[in-house]
C-alpha cells in the first residue's frame, strides 16, 4: 500500500475512528517510521499505539507483509511478539525460524 504523506495517513487513522492523530504520529516518527511504513505496518495488523512493536519488528528484519501473514500455529509475527513479554528478543527468534 502506498501512502501520499501524512494526509492520506491521517485519513487511514481516521477511518480506524483514532482521535489523537497528532499523538500517534509523533510516536511513530520517534521510532523511525514515516507516513507509508506507519500505513503499512498498521495495515500488517500493528496498532496504531505501538510502534514499539513495529520497531521490534523491523529490527528483527520483518516487513509489514511477512509480519501480517500467518505462522505455523495461525498466529502472524504481529501477534506472536505482541503476546511476548520480550517481544525484541521473540521476534529475533521468529525471523531465525522463518528463514
Amino acid at each position: 500500500m502506498v501512502v501520499d504523506g501524512y494526509r492520506e495517513l491521517e485519513r487511514m487513522l481516521r477511518e480506524f475512528g483514532l482521535r489523537q492523530l497528532e499523538e500517534l504520529a509523533w510516536g511513530w516518527q520517534g521510532h523511525g517510521f514515516g507516513p507509508a511504513e506507519t500505513a503499512q505496518w498498521l495495515t500488517a495488523g500493528v496498532g496504531a499505539d505501538e510502534p514499539q512493536l513495529a520497531a521490534a519488528l523491523a529490527a528483527a528484519e520483518w516487513t509489514p507483509a511477512q509480519a501480517g501473514r500467518a505462522l505455523r500455529g495461525g498466529l502472524t509475527a504481529v501477534q506472536a511478539v505482541r503476546d511476548h513479554p520480550d517481544g525484541a528478543r521473540r521476534a529475533r527468534e521468529l525471523r531465525a525460524l522463518a528463514g
